[in-house]
């Protein structure tokens, strides 16, 4: 009897159970492993599952209750129906290569130059995509088709160290491979890119404890990111 008060206390207050968490390539670089290694150094006990795709598969996940939250981009206003949201931090995309590309150590890049290269791109259907494609279109240029589409991490890494390819990532992973000595960005700007990262739920529904403690860890993390940014920025 008393074990089972103790799970039921652990339930209701977050301590056992379990989380759903959807995620895109934005939140999981930096933000998500840290705020989940916080949550677990408490909460030992916690089961926590990440699904990682893009917003077109974790969207409807979440509506039907397979999800508890969703870590990213936030979507844009056709993908916001039933769904409640908050701003964590800002994010947008650099283009990477690897270290010794040809382009690695240029200065003057504009998008035209890059035109006729080979790319590692998400899909279509994503926001970070539309937005790229934006940039292009916006200095009346035609977006680049020559490319790989994925939005698989260790796919894109493995072929940026293999290949001339260029790719399009979220600053945090960019930062985070960057410092690792193999990957440097151009520096050409994508101000289409930026965007909000955040929290999306359900609107109607009530998170469990387990998830309302990971989001409280999630807002931690996101402040430390945002003070440290701004730091390095004043520095």
């Amino acid at each position: 009897i008393r074990k089972a008060e103790q799970e039921v206390t652990d339930l209701r207050d977050g301590a056992s159970g379990q989380v759903t968490i959807g995620t895109l390539l934005a939140g999981s670089a930096g933000l998500l492993p840290r705020a989940i290694a916080r949550l677990r150094q408490d909460r030992p006990r916690l089961i926590i599952k990440v699904e990682e795709a893009t917003n077109d598969v974790l969207m409807p996940a979440l509506r039907a209750g397979e999800l508890d939250l969703v870590l990213g981009r936030l979507p844009e206003f056709r993908d916001r129906d039933g769904l409640t949201q908050e701003h964590l931090i800002n994010d947008y995309a650099q283009i990477v290569v690897r270290r010794d590309h040809p382009l690695a150590t240029r200065t003057g890049l504009q998008l035209g130059d890059l035109l006729t290269l080979d790319w590692i791109l998400p899909g279509p259907s994503t926001t970070l995509r539309r937005q790229f494609d934006k940039a292009f279109r916006d200095e009346k240029l035609e977006p680049p088709t020559h490319c790989v589409e994925t939005v698989s991490f260790l796919t894109s890494r493995r072929l940026l160290q293999l290949t001339d390819y260029l790719a399009v990532w979220p600053v945090q992973l960019a930062r985070q491979e960057i410092h690792d000595g193999s990957i440097v960005a151009l520096a050409v700007s994508l101000p289409t890119t930026e965007r909000p990262i955040g929290i999306s739920t359900r609107a109607d529904d009530v998170m469990l404890p387990a998830a309302t403690c990971l989001v409280a860890c999630l807002r931690e993390v996101a402040e430390e990111m945002t003070t440290d940014t701004a730091s390095m920025t004043l520095g």
